[in-house]
């Protein structure tokens, strides 16, 4: 059996650096893994191939530079750096299927925020009727202001 690896999806969100700590610090102390996904949505731009392409380029490269410094948090933390994945697509659908194509993938990890805002849609979708039939494997929510950032081990 191989090791469990925990999924955390690279977001912008201040909430992000938590799951990825939770993520980080669960594998270790089961001597697991994690791995990364980095997903661009697509741009809706078509009709003009060659334009729409230089926008994933350039949203790819985005993706790579933003995932290269979470890959250091998470080296820094168990010693090795996660796996990453980018891949193109609505996250939602994206994030199922690599799920599915992946069968080392045992957990997703997610961060919530806790104050008055706009909701996490990843996290609206896979906590509803729909997304929850869908997922096949657990997933950890984990509060903004968890105490995990605070404590060692």
């Amino acid at each position: 059996m191989s090791a469990r690896t925990f999924l955390v999806v690279v977001d912008e969100s201040p909430e992000f650096p938590v799951a990825l700590y939770y993520a980080a610090k669960r594998a270790l102390a089961i001597h697991g893994h994690v791995a990364l996904l980095s997903v661009v949505e697509p741009q809706g731009i078509e009709t003009w191939g060659g334009v729409e392409r230089a926008l994933d380029d350039e949203a790819f490269d985005r993706a790579r530079e933003i995932s290269a410094v979470h890959e250091k948090t998470v080296q820094s933390i168990m010693g090795c750096r996660p796996k990453a994945y980018f891949r193109k697509g609505e996250v939602c659908n994206v994030l199922l299927d690599l799920i599915d194509q992946e069968k080392e993938i045992a957990t997703l990890v997610l961060a919530v925020q806790t104050s008055e805002g706009p909701r996490n849609p990843l996290i609206q979708y896979l906590t509803s009727e729909k997304g929850v039939r869908k997922l096949k494997i657990p997933l950890i929510i984990v509060p903004d202001t968890c105490r995990c950032l605070h404590e060692e081990g």
